[in-house]
């Protein structure tokens, strides 16, 4: 993320990596390597605040702990 972006988009992009650590299509989709995992996620997660809703959920100390990517109806991922 840039300098003076969300600190909780990058947590959002952070909880991705973890969640997705080790799952077999994600790794697929970026052929395992990870730098470019962070750059898919951090991808979504800036798509989504532009045209979506970046939903986070975090825990009794303020730090992200879940994140959802919501696009609602007549909008899309990366649309014009």
């Amino acid at each position: 993320m840039r300098r003076g972006a969300d600190p909780k988009a990058a947590q959002a992009i952070d909880v991705l990596m973890k969640a997705f650590e080790h799952d077999p299509v994600a790794n697929g989709v970026v052929g395992g390597k990870a730098a470019l995992k962070h750059l898919t996620y951090s991808t979504v997660v800036r798509a989504t605040i532009l045209a979506g809703q970046l939903h986070v959920a975090v825990g009794a100390d303020d730090a992200v702990v879940g994140t959802a990517c919501w696009y609602p109806p007549g909008t899309d991922f990366l649309a014009e």
